[in-house]
This record gives structure tokens, sequence and C-alpha cells, in this order.
């Protein structure tokens, strides 16, 4: 999922046709992979 988004590959093109104020900001998409990499490192701690 993070290469996804830092790639711009989502939220996909279809959705995004119906829904443009769902297009993410650099600053947005910066803020959402912080949060993934933070889930994963939380991840690893567990196993």
């Amino acid at each position: 999922m993070k290469s996804q988004i830092e790639d711009s590959k989502m939220p996909i093109s279809s959705y995004l046709y119906l829904h443009p104020e769902a297009d993410l900001s650099e600053s947005e998409k910066g803020e959402l992979i912080a949060y993934l990499d933070s889930l994963s490192a939380q991840n690893a701690i567990k196993d």
C-alpha cells in the first residue's frame, strides 16, 4: 500500500473521477506514509 501511495496510484483514478476531493496532497501522502510506517514498526515489535 505504501508504494501505491508514493507512486500516486492510490486512490485509484476511477474513484477520483467520482470523488475528486479524495485526491491526496503531498502533505497528506506524507502523513499517511508516516502512519503506515509506525504501524509496521509496532507490528515488528510484537512479532
